[in-house]
């Protein structure tokens, strides 16, 4: 090899390496995991914000489960044997860890539910007015399932491609 080609080589190799250490960090540190103003929240409430709590999911899992309501005994009913052990689970106080973070689970239970898709494609607003309308059964399903996460939570993860939101970033940052 001719000294040139060398240099060139090294030249190239030590690009790389810097450029696959530098490039992962800055872009890391300029991603945006919350627009100020994303599909119609420029003003969060604190209702947007709320975190479900574990408190909350429990009481949401043992009404639906006790409820006599038809709605309440179809959805029960139309739940798989792992969705419905998960919402035992929750009902009980016994969900295990990784419920908070089952995106995997909620997006089953999404996808059963009427006009999803074209909820989450659109603005946060219609979205937020989607679930407002939901039967509170279907609304208990899905707050036993997204401990730990907002609605608006919910709607940044599906909405922007399955990325979850950093739980540690304020909204509007």
């Amino acid at each position: 090899m001719k000294r040139t080609t060398l240099r060139s080589a090294g030249v190239i190799a030590l690009a790389a390496v810097t450029i696959g250490v530098a490039a992962p960090a800055a872009l890391a540190a300029t991603e945006d995991t919350r627009p100020v103003a994303v599909a119609g929240l420029d003003d969060p409430t604190e209702e947007d914000l709320h975190v479900v709590t574990p408190e909350e999911a429990q009481e949401a899992a043992r009404s639906l489960l006790a409820s006599e309501e038809r709605e309440a005994q179809e959805l029960v009913a139309s739940l798989d044997p792992e969705e419905l052990a998960d919402l035992r689970a929750v009902a009980d106080g016994q969900a295990p860890q990784e419920l908070k973070a089952g995106w995997a689970k909620v997006l089953k239970l999404m996808k059963k539910i009427g006009g999803w898709g074209k909820a989450i494609g659109s603005t946060y607003k219609t979205f937020k007015d989607w679930y407002n309308k939901l039967p509170w059964p279907v609304r208990a399903a899905i707050r036993s399932l997204t401990v730990g996460y907002s609605l608006y939570d919910i709607y940044w993860h599906f909405h922007n491609g399955g990325y979850a939101p950093d739980p540690k970033a304020p909204a509007g940052t």
